[in-house]
């Protein structure tokens, strides 16, 4: 499991996170999650504010955790907010968020696995399509088929910014 003093926000997502849209969450995402960006501001999060967590999935029949939110996952998305072009949402509805690749993420010394980074990319693909009629139908459509190419490697630990934009609707 992480534990989540090792999360340790860097400064542009702390600072920049209010300019990327309005917050976007599920009960479990949060759930070890020191600090809530609200607005323009940052709290620090008290034990009986944390969200029902992982008992939300177990409470609605699932059987697992999830793979990129839940407080043990190897590569942790975070701080998602979208932003709409219009009320209908559309091509140019963009979602931002907040990758951090954990130790458990490791394959190579030092780097990260392909498959957590194509887990990061696969989760903001799909969260991103979920908002494309301007409001969040989650679960409202699933990846059938993932092909990328795995330009730079990342460093275990990274904090990186991960951008979602719709360019093009049918």
């Amino acid at each position: 499991m992480v534990n989540h003093r090792e999360r340790k926000l860097p400064a542009w997502a702390l600072k920049g996170a209010s300019t990327w849209g309005e917050p976007v969450a599920q009960p479990e995402w949060d759930e070890d999650e020191p600090l809530r960006i609200r607005g323009s501001s940052v709290e620090e999060l008290e034990e009986s504010d944390s969200p029902r967590g992982s008992f939300y999935r177990r409470d609605i029949g699932w059987l697992g955790s999830d793979m990129c939110h839940s407080a043990d996952s190897s590569v942790r998305c975070s701080h998602y907010r979208i932003k709409y072009p219009t009320v209908e949402g559309g091509v140019n509805t963009t979602l931002t968020g907040v990758a951090h690749f954990t130790r458990g993420a490791e394959s190579h010394a030092g780097y990260c696995h392909g498959g957590s980074m194509t887990a990061v990319m696969d989760d903001i693909v799909g969260w991103t399509a979920f908002h494309v009629r301007g409001e969040c139908r989650p679960w409202s459509g699933f990846t059938a088929q993932v092909n990328c190419k795995l330009m730079k490697p990342i460093d275990v630990s990274s904090y990186l910014k991960v951008i979602g934009v719709v360019t093009n609707w049918q």
